[in-house]
């Protein structure tokens, strides 16, 4: 993908991708670190904790809405 199109257009898509992500990492309380090329690194459990367990049960919910989200722009963006 990064071969055919044009670095715009590489670019929109990674930021919308981003957006959509770090909407739904902050929605689950995640803390964002940092941005690594497309990923992005967070956490849970600091400044803000909900106890281990849930923000366990948190992460994992994140990362169900984030792989259907996914999947969702990849239908878009072929």
């Amino acid at each position: 993908m990064t071969e055919e199109l044009e670095p715009e257009v590489l670019t929109d898509i990674l930021n919308s991708y981003l957006d959509e992500m770090v909407q739904i990492a902050l929605k689950y309380g995640a803390t964002i670190d940092k941005f690594i090329g497309d990923a992005i690194m967070l956490f849970f459990g600091d400044p803000k904790t909900q106890g281990v367990e849930q923000d366990a049960l948190n992460c994992a919910m994140m990362v169900i809405e984030m792989r259907q989200k996914s999947q969702e722009m990849s239908n878009i963006w072929r």
